[in-house]
């Protein structure tokens, strides 16, 4: 097991934490907290060290800086529960990129700024200080693997952790670059973590039938998984924690400013399981109009996403055919659709609208779902033709 939640809330300063699941980690392995409530999770996202582990009882090496507590909710007798999350960074063997002085220098500066002023952004102000230029502070290690139709092509990876990665200015270069022309069914990426990276975490281009499993992202610059837009491709991203992603410059527009969990450029993958926390978008379908955004959704069930800052479920200029179930979120828009079914939804907190369908042609539907803690509205539809 490498992701938990909290049994019971957390204050500052404290060095103990009840998980709702016995764990078998070891001392020294380091894992962070976040979420717990509808407040600044990225911000309080938190490393900790592990001193001992008793059972559910976790014990730390240092006290707590933020609170972390739980939501309940008691609606129509089901109890409704948002915890922080507690995931596992450490793994077996260790991929580790180069930070340079320059860059620890200007992080702690950074950081104190951060402190006195509040409202500054971190990853900002590491950014701006390296002037856009390559080389400067933001190139991390990188792995690439690039496959061909008709050869034999096979990834495994598996307990690794990838740390200081990827390479800021560069869509090409995130922390996991996997690309090509083939079929990967015996491939796998699972139980891996990627932290501290200064690209997007990982990318999917071209390849098929990849599986994507378990895998924990921490403190991304840009989206945290990124599927580019390619026909048949079947791949499988489940049960992946994503946690604290920050926007940067020289990606896209987005990246810039509200950064996805996952960004989607092609319907025909399997979704289930993940769980997004603390990012600008949750889950983002960027689909075109015609082509290949025409083909259904595999499958969208049961991912998870809560404070974020933007919409947790956005679907960009037409999805066709679509039929989504069973996810728990934040807020979701959706910009242009048809065919497009939403069931089981439990959505909260909303500073806005829960559901928002800019534009729909027809056979557009909402049932089965939850609406809880509203601020303005509750589901918007214009124009929508049911």
């Amino acid at each position: 097991m490498t992701v938990t939640h909290l049994k019971s809330g957390a204050r500052s300063n404290d060095t103990k934490l009840s998980l709702t699941e016995p764990v078998d980690w070891k001392p020294g392995d380091e894992v962070v907290v976040s979420g717990g409530g509808l407040g600044d999770a990225q911000k309080q996202a938190e490393v900790v060290t592990i001193k001992s582990v008793n059972g559910t009882d976790l014990y730390i090496t240092s006290p707590l800086r933020y609170p972390h507590g739980i939501s309940e909710e008691q609606v129509l007798g089901e109890r409704l529960n948002l915890r922080a999350v507690v995931a596992l960074l450490s793994r077996r063997v260790v991929v580790r990129g180069n930070v340079t002085s320059e860059r620890l220098s200007r992080q702690k500066v950074c950081k104190e700024a951060a402190a006195s002023g509040g409202e500054r952004d971190i990853s900002k102000c590491l950014y701006k200080a390296s002037e856009r230029k390559l080389g400067s502070q933001d190139m991390g290690a990188v792995l690439t693997v690039q496959a061909y139709r008709g050869e034999g092509s096979q990834l495994r990876l598996e307990g690794v952790q990838f740390r200081h990665v990827g390479q800021a200015f560069r869509k090409d270069l995130s922390a996991l670059t996997i690309v090509g022309n083939t079929n990967m069914t015996e491939s796998y990426i699972r139980d891996c973590a990627v932290l501290d990276s200064f690209a997007r975490g990982m990318s999917l281009s071209g390849v098929s039938d990849l599986r994507v499993e378990n895998n924990i992202l921490y403190n991304i610059m840009g989206h945290g998984l990124h599927v580019g837009e390619w026909p048949d491709q079947k791949n499988q991203l489940k049960s992946n924690t994503i946690i604290g992603l920050s926007g940067t410059d020289g990606l896209s527009n987005i990246e810039t400013f509200s950064p996805a969990g996952i960004y989607i450029q092609a319907a025909d993958n399997l979704i289930e399981g993940n769980m997004v926390c603390a990012a600008g978008h949750g889950y983002f379908f960027h689909l075109s109009p015609t082509g290949l955004s025409q083909l259904p959704v595999l499958s969208f069930r049961r991912n998870v996403a809560h404070s974020c800052t933007r919409f947790v479920l956005s679907n960009y200029t037409g999805m066709d055919s679509c039929y989504i179930l069973n996810i728990t979120l934040k807020q979701q828009t959706i910009m242009s659709s048809s065919n497009l079914q939403l069931q089981a939804f439990l959505l909260w907190g909303c500073r806005d609208f829960g559901i928002d369908i800019v534009e729909s042609p027809g056979n557009t539907s909402v049932a089965n779902s939850l609406f809880l803690g509203h601020s303005w509205e509750t589901i918007y539809l214009a124009p929508v033709l049911l």
